[in-house]
């Protein structure tokens, strides 16, 4: 399975979550390492725009090619807590990251976008075991059309 990232250059092949670790996010508090990916180049272009006021100058499209074999957890919206969608992060959301990195029961876990609640984004545990069968490969610079970063 193929997923995206969007990332700045020097930290596109951190296999160790930094940034989620220092920061968290939606679906973990700070101090949880996980990388964060989407189904598509596009939802992850997306995701990366919503959360900077402009985009840096050193973007670039990072892909994670995981074995198809890989354990993989797709809960339902209804598994997940109920104000996932909320536009700032909630405790309860980044509870239940937590504790599926904790339990380690998946490599990645399947969530919907909030901002398109039809696609994924993927938590991808950097602590699992089979992290080690994940390659990230850094394929391109990566610009946003001006239309868009000018906003």
């Amino acid at each position: 399975m193929r997923l995206w990232r969007i990332a700045r250059q020097p930290y596109c092949l951190d296999r160790e979550g930094t940034g989620a670790f220092k920061h968290g996010g939606r679906w973990t508090p700070p101090g949880v390492r996980v990388l964060h990916a989407s189904a598509s180049i596009a939802l992850a272009a997306l995701e990366y725009l919503v959360h900077v006021p402009r985009p840096p100058e050193d973007l670039v499209l990072v892909a994670l090619d995981m074995p198809d074999d890989v354990p993989l957890d797709r809960p339902k919206v209804e598994a997940l807590p109920e104000d996932w969608a909320s536009p700032l992060p909630s405790e309860d959301c980044q509870s239940w990251g937590a504790r599926w990195c904790r339990e380690a029961r998946a490599l990645a876990a399947a969530v919907p976008s909030v901002l398109v609640v039809e696609e994924r984004n993927y938590l991808v545990n950097v602590t699992h075991p089979r992290m080690q069968d994940v390659r990230l490969k850094s394929l391109r610079r990566f610009t946003y059309d001006r239309r868009l970063a000018a906003r």
